[in-house]
């Protein structure tokens, strides 16, 4: 499919009289420049649109107030949006009217202890994510793998989040290598206790490789250049955290209001700060960073408060307010992001069928593979980064424009992916056979490329200027009974049949001619146990030698190499 459809393209640009090089497609680098062009079609295209948003403080004495926001009753509103946002002004009014001068009451108080434990050790594309993320480092397979091979940290091209119990006892050696290979971590080390045993080891877990871990191997001083020790830190920072307290708060919900409309408030206590007090959560959106900001707003209006003491029937002054919003247009990729949306392509697929099955797989491409994926999107000109935004470039547009013009636009979405990701896992369970399998996917190639691609005006490829001479074909040589065509190499005309495709023939005032078989003898070199070729010089007609093996030139003698003789 790659070949082919690669081929397929490339040669219908040319054919419409680009200078294109090869434009390279594939089963997950396409769908995955297909998330990039997307994502920034959907910024483009991006038409702002208001919303209100309605927010009410509870003020029950002089010392104690609650801010909460609005909590809709009934999802299909006519004025809400499909994310429960008010977008009918009028109705945002109507309700700030009905409680005016009103009393609102607690209705309910809610309190959950929490127990967050550490975020498990690195798999690679965790681990990618968080290098990109922290670093701006977008090769981190490269400087990991040298890691490995040095001996610092365990094999890396891993899918895997858990550690095999029995590496439990591993732990002591370990964290001494840390204390001694990162002077930075000291501090952190100092509240580790080598008894705890974190949800990371599960041996239930374990798959064909375990999580990416430092091993009791110190790096020596100046070991390490500064990219690769800002890796290997962040790998022991991983690894030292499941030694750590977990993060411990008290999470409390309170629910008030009047007239029938409820407002909530939220608020969170932290109990034990633990592992959280050496590293912030900093887990990449599943999604692909496509967040909602306003979402996320009000999320921080109603959670980032303290709240106070207060009990389910308490009432107070009840003030309502309105603020009106415009909605963001998605984020543009950054180089984890992308990580990220490749991992959990699921969300972009709407058959659920499909869905179910990507989710399964997580993702297209394997862990060690999708960084090389990127980079050969990045390689091709297809996508180009600008500071830490990945973006689309013409080319890349052009490319995923003209394959979703016919019946190839199914490269360029991950559902087939997904599809032939389940069938060869049928393959391998023995229920599909490779036979039917190489069949349908050679039947799919045929019928794209069956349809004459329709090119259009393309800025991102320079035209080539049109043919001046007419093609000349005459019989083959080689007597084949087909006919040969005559090209312009660097070195004049020459002609090629399709029956031969590596055989050239000589070219003779436009007819083609075989080329004499070229003479051939040892080469007289001390040592060399080459071939020397002979040849003709055009300057004066004498015959000289060259050795294939060695590249030494030789006189002629009676038609055999000589060595030549030291100028004096």
């Amino acid at each position: 499919m790659g070949l082919s459809i690669s081929r397929y393209v490339t040669v219908s640009l040319r054919e419409a009289g680009y200078k294109a090089d090869v434009m390279s497609v594939g089963r997950v680098q396409t769908p995955t420049l297909g998330l990039v062009v997307a994502r920034d079609k959907e910024i483009r295209d991006f038409s702002p649109s208001t919303y209100y948003a309605l927010t009410a403080v509870l003020s029950l004495d002089e010392n104690r107030t609650l801010k909460g926001r609005w909590m809709p009753k009934d999802a299909d509103s006519p004025g809400l949006d499909g994310q429960k946002r008010i977008t009918d002004r009028a109705f945002a009014d109507s309700i700030v009217g009905k409680l005016s001068g009103k009393n609102g009451v607690v209705l309910s108080v809610t309190k959950e202890e929490r127990t967050i434990s550490p975020p498990l050790p690195y798999s690679l594309p965790k681990f990618q994510m968080a290098a990109s993320n922290k670093y701006d480092i977008t090769d981190a397979l490269a400087h990991v793998q040298k890691l490995y091979e040095s001996g610092y940290v365990t094999y890396p091209r891993t899918s895997c989040e858990y550690i095999p119990e029995g590496h439990f006892s591993d732990a002591p050696g370990i964290i001494d290598a840390i204390r001694s290979g990162c002077p930075a971590l000291r501090d952190m080390l100092g509240g580790v206790d080598l008894s705890k045993k974190s949800p990371a080891w599960n041996d239930a877990k374990i798959s064909e490789h375990h999580a990416m871990l430092p091993t009791a191997r110190v790096p020596f001083e100046n070991a390490l250049s500064g990219t690769e020790r800002k890796i290997y830190e962040l790998i022991c920072v991983r690894y030292a955290l499941q030694f750590l307290e977990d993060y411990e708060y008290e999470e409390t919900a309170v629910e008030f209001g009047a007239e029938d409309e409820t407002f909530k408030a939220t608020g969170r206590t932290t109990k034990k700060l633990g592992w959280q007090g050496w590293e912030k959560s900093d887990e990449t959106d599943r999604r692909g960073g496509k967040q909602n900001d306003e979402t996320e707003i009000d999320e921080e209006e109603s959670c980032g408060q303290v709240l106070p003491a207060v009990r389910q029937g308490e009432s107070g002054n009840l003030l309502v307010s309105i603020e009106e919003r415009e909605t963001r247009p998605p984020k543009p990729y950054a180089y984890h992001g992308l990580i990220a949306a490749m991992n959990g392509i699921h969300v972009f697929v709407k058959d659920p069928e499909i869905r179910t099955k990507l989710k399964e797989l997580q993702g297209i491409g394997t862990s060690a593979t999708q960084e090389g994926i990127i980079s050969t999107l990045f390689g091709r000109g297809y996508i180009e980064k600008k500071k830490k935004i990945i973006q689309s470039t013409e080319l890349g547009r052009t490319l995923i424009d003209l394959l979703n013009a016919g019946k190839s636009s199914a490269l360029t979405r991950p559902d087939m992916t997904a599809l032939w990701e389940g069938t060869m896992s049928d393959i391998e369970a023995g229920n599909v056979s490779l036979e039917s399998f190489v069949t349908d996917v050679a039947g799919m190639v045929r019928e794209i490329t069956s349809e004459t691609l329709s090119v259009p005006d393309v800025q991102g490829l320079e035209r080539r200027e049109p043919a001046s001479a007419e093609v000349l074909e005459s019989p083959c040589p080689l007597g084949c009974g087909h006919q040969a065509r005559r090209y312009e190499g660097k070195f004049g005309f020459f002609w090629k049949c399709d029956c031969s495709p590596g055989v050239t023939s000589g070219d003779l005032d436009g007819t083609p001619v075989l080329r004499e078989k070229p003479i051939e003898a040892d080469c007289p070199a001390k040592g060399c146990k080459g071939r020397a070729v002979r040849f003709v010089s055009k300057r004066d007609g004498r015959p000289f030698w060259k050795c294939r093996k060695c590249g030494g030139f030789f006189d002629d003698a009676d038609g055999r190499p000589k060595t030549r003789e030291a100028k004096k």
